[in-house]
């Protein structure tokens, strides 16, 4: 290990100590044997939904009518779940045991407690990516550390250690896509650009199937090439470009066939589904697709600005039409991958999982051949020849032929149950990402008197979060704009407002649900990294700075640090006052209303929910909200 690997581990162990330190002082001040209903939201769905996935149920919450979300989380706290309950801390954690229990409610306890506990994992992750994003972009431990912080004590990180959401895992995800994003347009090889964007565009998509609120990184990571000036693939031949693309097409081919089949579930999540409704659906996927191509393919146009090229030549245009289809293919390969892991259980190898098992196996299988057998050189000219002669010809043909065998072959011998239950909730998550429009019932518009109140309404949440939040922050951007403006603009600039730009298109989409109070957390990410970048352009000045600009360079200094004071002032209190708050819920009443395990929609068996509302009723012997009441008055509510 080198010295300067040692120093960064050092720092990064100072950031999960203080993490840690916040999760200990929080979870013991609160006491994580309160009355676990005090919350109305999700605690009881996710914990449900992931008992329903241990057991190989549909999970009950990802798969209806509401939005296809949260199957990773319900993922990762199955298998927390499992692991906890193999080293002796949580009973059996079953979909069975709790409904047959004759004190559900109590015997529920125990996996929201630990669901809280998960959440500290997922608390942890995101002030590690933080950490890990901010020094890509200062090359300074010192302010990745302070960075990282203010993200520990903000409280739109802390609101999710006190309860179990997606929002958190969702934004510390699409926050790691803009990472390998920058490191992928920073990289000096073409196989590094692809391996970074294919690693950017998985996390993305896994951010999508936890949370919808990362839908606009869909279209912030091509705007985020305006950033550099150039990348590998910009830099390399065309030979270079037509051999990445040959392979990004191979790829594709071999790993969307399987996933074909998702698509007969599709009918399911349309309302009211008739048979031309099939050509209606797919137009709005291709034009949703289309749609982003074009976008892509303007920005590449817009870019190849600064390369000197006339911009409507036909040269051009095709160059800027490759450049958009690679990224498409990369983005898609991405999602491909995204999906398969999304059909990974604890206990069962699938149709799925075992069509990857044997690519895997294929390619260590070649590689070790490649290596022992003396093959390695000739196996990388016959790759070079095959790409070269590779065309949309006979060779295609035989291609898909072979991958449509293998898979036949696969779905037939390795068939079984739980393919039906995971398949359902990979299509709902899949159909939810390239049909955006089926969301749109989710929008609150229809409680003002048209879509121009509702846009004033959205527009006034999301400019008194800026005035009321972010007013020190945007005055930090600001003074470092004016302060370059004057002594002339660095590199570093573009990402302080694509950064900015940013997190407002993040809290503007999150507040078109009138609930974004959950998700400033998408926007707090970027913000946050944005001031780092921001004293890290102002304290690299000092080097290049003359006698002229020397008092401007004080006053800028001066006033970002004060205003920085001020910012992390204020995230402190507002941490403590709705620490306070919480403090305050006693466990003598449930809260008012029905809640997460009580509505008839997400606790319901109807519409597809985690039947948890039924198994109160049926064991208890009283309506839902009755029976919570009168548990909760009975006392002895530790498991």
């Amino acid at each position: 290990m080198t010295k300067l690997s040692s120093i960064n581990i050092t720092w990064l162990s100072v950031v999960l100590l203080f993490g840690v330190t916040i999760i200990y002082y929080f979870f013991s001040s609160i006491g994580l044997d309160r009355c676990y209903w005090n919350y109305i939201d999700s605690d009881f769905c996710y914990s449900v939904a992931s008992l329903r996935f241990i057991d190989n149920y549909s999970t009950g919450f990802v798969e209806h009518t509401a939005a296809g979300e949260g199957l990773p989380i319900i993922q990762l706290l199955g298998w927390f779940y499992v692991l906890m309950s193999k080293l002796g801390y949580l009973g059996n954690p079953s979909f069975i045991a709790l409904s047959i229990d004759t004190d559900p409610l109590v015997y529920l306890q125990q996996f929201v407690v630990f669901g809280w506990l998960f959440s500290g994992f997922v608390y942890l992750i995101t002030i590690v990516i933080v950490f890990y994003c901010t020094r890509l972009l200062t090359n300074s431990n010192v302010i990745s550390v302070i960075t990282s912080f203010l993200i520990a004590v903000s409280w739109s990180n802390i609101q999710f250690l006190l309860r179990i959401r997606p929002e958190a895992f969702s934004a510390a995800l699409a926050l790691l896509t803009l990472y390998f994003m920058f490191k992928a347009n920073k990289s000096s090889t073409v196989s590094g650009y692809a391996c970074n964007m294919v690693i950017s565009s998985t996390a993305l998509v896994i951010a999508l199937f936890a949370k919808r609120n990362a839908m606009p990184y869909v279209g912030l990571l091509p705007i985020g090439l305006f950033v550099f000036s150039s990348n590998a693939v910009d830099r390399s031949g065309r030979k270079s470009k037509d051999n990445l693309l040959k392979v990004l097409i191979t790829t594709n081919l071999v790993l969307f066939p399987p996933l074909l089949p998702l698509m007969s579930y599709w009918p399911q999540f349309i309302g009211s589904f008739t048979f031309p409704m099939i050509f209606v659906v797919g137009a709005e996927i291709i034009g949703f697709v289309l749609l982003i191509f074009f976008v892509v393919f303007l920005i590449f146009v817009v870019r190849s600005y600064k390369n000197d090229f006339d911009w409507f030549s036909i040269g051009n245009i095709k160059l800027c039409l490759r450049n958009a289809l690679i990224y498409l293919l990369l983005l898609s390969v991405g999602m491909a991958i995204a999906s398969y892991i999304g059909f990974v259980h604890h206990n069962t190898i699938n149709r799925y999982t075992t069509f990857v098992l044997v690519l895997i196996f294929l390619a260590i299988g070649l590689g070790v051949s490649s290596i022992t057998l003396g093959w390695k050189q000739k196996i990388r000219i016959l790759s070079l020849r095959m790409l070269q002669m590779y065309s949309w010809s006979f060779k295609t043909v035989i291609l898909t032929c072979f991958v449509a065998g293998l898979w036949i072959y696969v779905w037939y011998m390795f068939s079984n149950n739980v393919d039906t239950q995971i398949a359902i909730a990979v299509s709902r998550s899949l159909f939810e990402i390239v049909h955006p429009s089926s969301s749109m019932s989710l929008l609150s518009y229809e409680d003002n008197n048209s879509i121009f109140n509702y846009l004033l309404s959205v527009y006034g949440s999301w400019f008194k979060h800026y005035m009321t939040l972010r007013w020190s922050e945007m005055l930090i951007v600001f003074f470092t704009i004016a302060y370059q403006a004057i002594v002339g603009f660095s590199k570093d600039m573009k990402t302080v407002i694509f950064l900015v730009f940013s997190g407002m298109m993040l809290i503007f989409f999150s507040a078109l649900r009138l609930l974004y109070p959950f998700y400033i957390i998408y926007e707090d990410l970027l913000t946050v990294i944005a001031i780092a970048v921001c004293v890290k352009i102002i304290i690299e000045s000092v080097h290049r700075i003359s006698h002229v600009s020397s008092l401007l360079f004080v006053f800028a200094l001066s006033c970002v640090v004060s205003l920085t004071i001020v910012s992390s002032t204020m995230r402190i209190q507002k941490s403590f006052y709705m620490y306070t708050e919480i403090m305050e819920y006693g466990c003598d009443f449930p809260p008012s209303g029905d809640t997460c395990m009580c509505d008839v929609y997400y606790a319901g068996n109807k519409f597809g929910g985690t039947g948890f509302k039924g198994i109160i009723e049926r064991q208890y012997g009283l309506g839902c909200m009755e029976s919570v009441e009168l548990r909760s008055k009975k006392g002895d509510i530790s498991y």
